[in-house]
């Protein structure tokens, strides 16, 4: 069996003979014929105090509880300073009380009983009963107690009272006056009706107090047995049992918590069915959405079968139902509903409110819980809940602040999420974009005026970084907004790589076209390319002619022109022939090589199929004109006119041809004749020599005279396709036709060439 423990304490001050008192009740409950206590064995004493033996010479506070007797009681010494603890057990061993003996310094000081640290603190929290020591003979004579002690005495028992816990039971108090042998019988008789000790219980809590006054002889042990008997046996008493007391006061207060329920529940329900009707669109929506909680609430109700029809439920779920179609009715005419689907001109509560209330009436009118005789079309109920969302998208909207560039990623936030297509592209979409067509016209100027402390502006590819930067960052917000502006960029970055190519040598500017398809900071627009290209043809036919090797540059052109700019540059070449074709002698075959070696430099991997086969056929047919040509020469015309004729002679027709690397040659003289023709060749097969630009002339004259037509071509790149289709004097006086086996080269045609 598990025995109780309980704490006692002697409280009183030092000139009261505290300590003998509490010996003389331990005393008297300890002797007998029938005693309510008795000492604990040494053994288990010594282990409760944690000694090893009893020592006869031990201090306070080292002595067991037969010492502390012996020490009070038989004049062994005066009572300790620091007070001591006495253990007893009840008589049947189910209690064990511990017995202090306080010192009265302990609370002579006042400002103990607030000190959180106090020892008192600790003995009051756990004390069970006091035994309050008082001087009999001034506590029952009228003015013997000074008004300070009444109230430091009435202060230690508040205190004990206050740091009691509130589960606990009464404090047991024993008011002991000490010396009642001296005082008359009469007032010994009646204790409790001492005006200081009936004024010492008005000043304390008495009802959580048990208090009892005694006033024992000393030599009376009866008296002082019936004193400790009473303290003793309270404090070892069991707790009472107050259950089933409990148990009806719990039931008591469920059945009375129950009927303020119910009753509650019927006159909130009452309020729902007679509530007003017609009222405006906010007073309707706080109507409803009152009435809706209070169903709800009540709907969770135990037993509601039953108390369905007390509490008229059914007539408040359709009073709820009526006033939910009103609330639907007066909502239509909510500026924020009534407001165009692209308009956003409100303030965000007034979003919110209408979207809660089209809620309330969407969950009355088309809730699951409606009945569906009630319940409304399914269209009806989809446009309502599109309006209630399309009404939170512009409260968002509505609660962003401006559109500013401090504020630019907020609202690219909102962009990407908002739901309504509407909203993001004619409300969201362009506030953003007239704040990124704001920081782009900014880095615009950035990028063609000059930086502070700068005396130019940037150059290429410098210009791009500030748009660029901005697109990395905000690209997606505008993209249209963003090519036009690098659209204009390209334009000014070719008008500096123009100037660049301009001021540049002629051997350098190729490298300068290269340099700036390599340096673009991104793909250049397929304009920039083609421009590109179409410079790069005369750039690359100029460095050919100053000497330039275009071979090295075969690796870069191939790496830097993509489809655009190679068929850019096969578009100039058209001109760069007739310009070589047009050379005269002098210039005509450093043109033509120049030209060869620029066509065998282009790139064949980026041109369409058949444009780079017309490239093959432009490089062979130029090889044609470079290499020299042997040829046969038929002469099948020559005629001379009769006004060439002399008096004194007749005209002997001979017709002479000369070039640079065949020589001189004459066809036979055919005599007294203006016109003949020979079916022997002139040059034989092979005899006939020449490369374009090789000198040409061609006489018609009479055999004795210088009389005659001359034809002469110092060089020209077609001059043997000329001879081929015949030549008259611009006088008409004679003229020739010859052919040629095989025919000499004539024109590229340029057919299926690209167009640029």
């Amino acid at each position: 069996m598990k025995r109780r423990r309980a704490r006692v304490i002697a409280l009183g001050l030092p000139e009261h003979g505290r300590g003998l008192v509490l010996g003389w009740l331990l005393e008297a409950l300890l002797e007998g014929p029938a005693p309510a206590a008795r000492l604990l064995p040494l053994e288990e004493e010594l282990k409760l105090r944690g000694l090893f033996r009893e020592d006869p010479s031990a201090p306070p506070g080292g002595r067991t509880t037969r010492q502390v007797l012996d020490h009070l009681l038989r004049g062994q010494g005066p009572p300790a300073p620091e007070g001591e603890a006495l253990l007893v057990e009840s008589s049947d061993g189910s209690a064990l009380v511990e017995w202090h003996d306080t010192p009265a310094a302990l609370f002579e000081n006042d400002s103990g009983l607030t000190d959180p640290l106090h020892p008192f603190r600790s003995h009051a929290r756990e004390v069970a009963g006091l035994v309050l020591v008082l001087d009999a003979e001034r506590w029952s004579a009228p003015d013997g107690v000074s008004r300070t002690e009444l109230d430091r005495t009435a202060a230690v028992l508040r205190a004990f009272v206050a740091l009691r816990p509130l589960s606990a039971g009464p404090l047991m108090v024993a008011v002991v006056a000490h010396g009642a042998e001296r005082l008359p019988a009469e007032r010994r008789a009646e204790p409790g009706r001492w005006p200081a000790v009936r004024a010492l219980l008005h000043l304390v809590p008495t009802r959580r107090l048990r208090v009892s006054v005694w006033a024992p002889a000393a030599g009376q042990p009866e008296q002082w047995r019936a004193a400790g008997q009473w303290l003793f046996g309270r404090v070892t008493a069991p707790p009472p049992r107050r259950w089933a007391r409990r148990l009806v006061q719990a039931l008591a207060l469920l059945l009375l918590a129950a009927a303020l329920l119910v009753g509650w529940a019927a006159w909130e329900l009452f309020q729902v069915r007679a509530a007003p009707a017609q009222l405006g669109a906010a007073e309707q929506g706080r109507l409803v959405a009152r009435a809706l909680a209070r169903i709800e609430r009540w709907e969770r109700l135990p037993g509601l079968p039953l108390l369905g029809a007390l509490l008229g439920l059914e007539g408040a779920r359709a009073a709820l139902w009526a006033h939910a179609q009103q609330l639907d009715a007066a909502l239509r005419s909510h500026p924020a509903v009534a407001e165009p689907h692209a308009a956003v001109e409100l303030r965000p509560a007034q979003y919110r409110t209408a979207a809660e209330w089209l809620l309330l009436a969407e969950r009355v009118l088309a809730g699951p819980d409606t009945p569906a005789r009630q319940r409304e079309p399914a269209a009806v109920s989809a446009a309502r809940r599109a309006l209630i969302a399309r009404l939170h998208e512009k409260a968002r909207i509505a609660e962003m602040p401006p559109a500013a560039p401090a504020t630019l990623a907020a609202w690219k936030e909102l962009l990407q999420s908002c739901a309504d297509p509407v909203l993001r592209e004619q409300v969201v979409r362009p506030r953003v974009e007239g704040v990124v067509a704001g920081l782009l016209a900014a880095a615009e100027r950035a990028a063609t005026s000059a930086p502070p402390g700068a005396e130019a502006p940037p150059g290429y590819p410098e210009l791009f970084t500030p748009v660029l930067d901005l697109e990395r960052e905000h690209g997606g917000l505008a993209p249209e907004a963003f090519t036009e502006a690098k659209a204009r960029l390209w334009e000014r970055a070719w008008e500096l790589v123009a100037a660049e190519l301009q001021a540049a040598e002629p051997a350098a500017r190729p490298a300068v076209l290269l340099q700036a398809l390599a340096r673009a900071p991104e793909p250049p627009p397929e304009r920039f390319r083609a421009r590109a290209g179409r410079a790069l043809a005369p750039a690359l036919l100029g460095a050919a002619l100053a000497g330039g090797e275009l071979g090295a540059l075969a690796p870069e052109l191939a790496a830097q022109l993509d489809g655009s700019a190679a068929t850019a540059l096969l578009a100039a070449l058209p001109a760069l022939y007739e310009e070589t074709v047009r050379q005269p002698a002098a210039s005509g075959p450093a043109h033509l090589a120049a030209l060869r070696e620029l066509v065998a430099a282009l790139p064949r991997q980026p041109l369409a199929p058949e444009h780079a086969a017309r490239l093959e056929a432009l490089a062979a047919h130029l090889g044609d004109l470079e290499r020299v040509g042997y040829y046969a020469v038929y002469v099948e015309r020559a005629w001379a006119s009769a006004e060439l004729d002399s008096l004194f002679d007749t005209f002997d027709l001979v017709l002479r041809l000369e070039s640079a690397r065949a020589g001189p040659r004459s066809t036979p003289v055919r005599r007294n004749t203006h016109e003949a023709s020979f079916e022997q060749p002139l040059f034989g097969p092979g005899e006939f020599a020449w490369r374009s630009w090789d000198r040409i002339e061609v006489r018609v004259h009479d055999d004795n005279r210088e009389a005659g037509v001359r034809y002469v071509d110092e060089g020209s790149c077609f001059g043997l396709e000329q001879l081929r289709r015949g030549w008259q004097e611009p006088r008409g006086r004679g003229g020739f036709t010859l052919r040629l086996e095989p025919a000499p080269p004539a024109r590229f045609r340029f057919e299926g060439w690209p167009q640029g």
